[in-house]
Parts: structure tokens; sequence; C-alpha cells
């Protein structure tokens, strides 16, 4: 509707407009197709390198099989070949080690530099750039949208608290900084484009945002406030709360205070589970086992409980922020493993049916046969039903020995930890699978019964 309103008339215009926005998504698209496909290459490569790496570590030229990477290519292939420059590995990989400490320690170098002569005998420091100093700074404004507040740095999204309202300000994002954004009223971020990741979520989210701000992340402090256009992309600092503080030792300030072990607030950060419903509840309201399975659980309500009776006379307020956007996900989560495995079981019963209406379609003059002997239609359809239980004890069976394989690879993959074996699974699993397999045998039972020996005998 904008642009039909812009160009009006023009169709020329119009069309050209219209061609080349149908070129630039299919561009796009074709794009993140080329960067899918190569970072499955990536994984695929990653993989050979980590088997050499353990390959070598066990003919002890590594230590450890992830120092492989600290390798380059051509020297892991040379030496397998034998045409290696040096075959003592570990000291190279030391020297890299160590190298790669020393960038660690360095601040990152500023986007734009000049270099003569030898590169490596230049300066990289960020102090080259010409964006320090001064309360203004610009960037690249991805999102339109005016905003002003007190920003929280973060560095590592696992650990951050960040308060509704917030300016996140981080060096780069990436997909597992999503959680932080809906909390978020602007983002700042010290290197990026219009194409990174976190200007194309804070696109799609509506959040104000600039990238590409030269030490952002070193120019402001946790509580400093600060204004900016995420259309004209300036940021100008406002002041923080280091202004009305004084920062000093707090254990000698205990000391000069006479106060030992004072203090007014404690931040905690704790690895807890999601809140249910019998979390929130009040745990005077519960009975005493009720108690002790919510003081034994890792719930935030619980670990503040326990801080409160720990430290005495302190007020300990859980921040449920983070805690409620982990519920949430993990509910939507649930829900659409739930959907998948109804449409997982439809499928299994409409395969069931499949197979079994192929199977006695088959064995039709068997059947007949039977009948013609004496057979009863429940006899023969017991037989049916014994075959199809059978099946469906093997498919769970196995069913449950390859759903716990994948979730052991995918847990420790992912999450480095082992899922328990609930054995009590088992045969939940094998009932499951017994009724889906006799729920696809019912359609089948008909045509058995219904099977007529004089006419099927004649037909052969």
């Amino acid at each position: 509707e904008c642009v039909r309103h812009t160009l009006g008339s023009q169709t020329l215009r119009r069309w050209t407009f219209e061609w080349v926005l149908g070129n630039a998504r299919d561009t796009i698209r074709n794009r993140e197709n080329l960067r899918l496909e190569r970072t499955r290459v990536f994984g695929r490569v990653r993989r050979i390198f980590v088997e050499l790496g353990k390959r070598l570590s066990n003919i002890d030229a590594l230590a450890d099989p992830r120092d492989v990477f600290y390798l380059h290519t051509r020297e892991v292939l040379d030496f397998v070949e034998g045409t290696a420059v040096t075959t003592d590995l570990r000291k190279l990989i030391s020297l890299r080690k160590e190298e790669f400490a020393e960038y660690e320690r360095q601040d990152p170098p500023p986007d734009r530099f000049e270099t003569r002569g030898v590169v490596y005998r230049n300066c990289f420091d960020a102090t080259l750039e010409t964006n320090d100093g001064g309360d203004t700074r610009t960037g690249i404004g991805c999102c339109p949208g005016q905003v002003s507040g007190a920003v929280r740095v973060v560095t590592d999204p696992r650990t951050a608290m960040l308060q509704q309202g917030d300016i996140l300000v981080a060096e780069c994002t990436d997909p597992s900084w999503i959680m932080l954004f809906p909390f978020a009223s602007g983002l700042l971020v010290e290197r990026g484009n219009l194409l990174s990741h976190s200007a194309i979520m804070a696109r799609e989210m509506g959040i104000p945002t600039i990238v590409s701000i030269s030490g952002v992340t070193r120019w402001l402090s946790n509580g400093d406030t600060v204004e900016f256009d995420g259309a004209s992309g300036i940021v100008r600092r406002t002041g923080g709360d280091e202004e009305r503080q004084v920062l000093v030792p707090l254990a000698w300030l205990q000391e000069v205070s006479g106060r030992p072990g004072a203090f007014r607030r404690l931040q905690v950060s704790a690895l807890v589970n999601p809140e249910d419903e019998f979390a929130r509840r009040d745990p005077r309201s519960m009975t005493p086992a009720e108690f002790d399975r919510w003081y034994c659980s890792p719930y935030v309500s619980s670990v503040a409980h326990q801080i409160q009776e720990v430290l005495g006379d302190v007020v300990a307020t859980p921040v449920h922020r983070v805690a409620q956007a982990e519920t949430t996900i993990l509910a939507r989560v649930e829900r659409l493993l739930a959907v998948v495995s109804i449409a997982a079981l439809l499928g299994a019963v409409l395969a069931v049916l499949s197979t079994m209406t192929t199977t006695v379609l088959e064995r039709r003059p068997e059947i007949a046969l039977m009948k013609a002997l004496g057979a009863a239609n429940a006899t023969v359809g017991t037989l049916f039903v014994a075959e199809a239980t059978l099946l469906g004890l093997l498919g769970g069976g196995l069913g449950y020995l390859g759903g716990l394989l994948g979730a052991q690879l995918i847990s420790q993959s992912v999450f480095g930890a082992e899922v328990e074996i609930k054995p009590v699974l088992l045969p939940a699993m094998l009932v499951l699978a017994c009724a889906v397999a006799l729920l696809g045998t019912l359609a089948p039972l008909r045509v058995v019964q219904q099977t007529d020996p004089a006419l099927v005998l004649k037909e052969r």
C-alpha cells in the first residue's frame, strides 16, 4: 500500500520497483540457503578433523584430541603423509596456545586500521579510532525509534541480569541472545551491519537498534543513561549511577564502619528449574510431604527461601523475568512435541492399517481354507491380533532403545549431561505400541470376518 501510494500512477517505476524487489527477495533467499549449506559442510569437515585429532592423540602425537584445531590444515595432512616441516606437534601447539592466550589479554582491534610495511609490526590499538572520547557516538541505525534509559553491558547471555526496559549493550550477538531481547527497550551493538543477527532480529521484533558502534562496550558501563535514535544511528551519554557513587573495597568499608559482613544488596545467579503451578503455591499451605518436595527442588522461590534461612535478617526477592521467559518457551516446546507425538501416533496407526490390510488380502486363500476346515471368525481374528501384538511389542522395545540412545546423544552433545534412564517408561511404551498396533488392525479384522471361503476357494 505504501508503494502504491508513493508511486501512484507511475506504472513503469512501479514495475521496476517490483522487479527489483522480487529479485532482491530471491537473492536473499539463495544467500541464506548457501550459508546453510556452507555451515553443513563446515560441520562435516569438523567431524573429520575431530577424528584425526583422536587418532593423533592415540599415537601420542597430541596431548588432547581437540589440540588439532591449533594446527593448519596442511600441517595436519603433511604430518599424516610424511611431508611435515616439523614432527613435534606438541611444541607447535604449545606455541600457538601461548599466542592465543596473548590475544585474549589484548583489546580487540578497531573496525578500521591502516598498515605500513610488515603488517605485524603495526599498531592495532583501539585508541587509533576517531570515535573515542566525548559523550556522543555514531553507528549504523538498523531499526528506527528513540529510546532513553539505563544501559546494561552484557558479555555472556547465560549470566545476564537484564531488567525490563534496560538498553542492552553488547559486542556482538548470536541466536543464543534471543532470550534477552524481549526485556530490552533498545540494542547497542559494537560490531555488525544491516544484515547481522542483531539487526535482523531487532527489525522483526521492533526494537530500536544501532550496530557498528566502535568501542561502545568500553565507552559505557552498567547504569549509564543514554539516549539514541535508531534511525540516525546517534547515541548520546546523559549520565550514569557512578556519578552519585563512591567505589571502595567492600571488606575495607565493612572494617572501618564496624559492620563486618554487612551489605545492602546481594545478587545470586543459580541454575534452577522453570517454575510450574506447584512451585507458585504458598509454602505455608503445603503439607509436610509437599513442603519437603518443594524445599528440595531447585525452584527460584525455594532457593530464595533457603537464602533467607541462611543469611537471617534479609529479604530475598527472586527476579522472575528470565525464569518466566524460559517457562514460556519450554511450554511452547512441550506443546509442539505433543502435536508431533500425536501426528506420529496417527502415522503409525495408518502404517499398521496399510500393512495389515495388505497382509490380509494376500492371505485370503489361507483364511478361506482355515474357515472351510471349521475355524471360527474369532479364531482367525485372534491369530491376526496375536501377530499385531507381537509386532507392537517388538516395535515398542526398539522405539524405547532408539529414543533412549537419541536422547543420550543429544543431551551429551548439546548440554554435556546424561539423561536419567527411567525403566517405568518401557512398559508404558510397550502398552502404547500394542494399542497402536491393535487400533490399526481393527479394519483388517472386518475383512477377515467378511471373507467367504466358498467364493475365495472357487477363484483359486
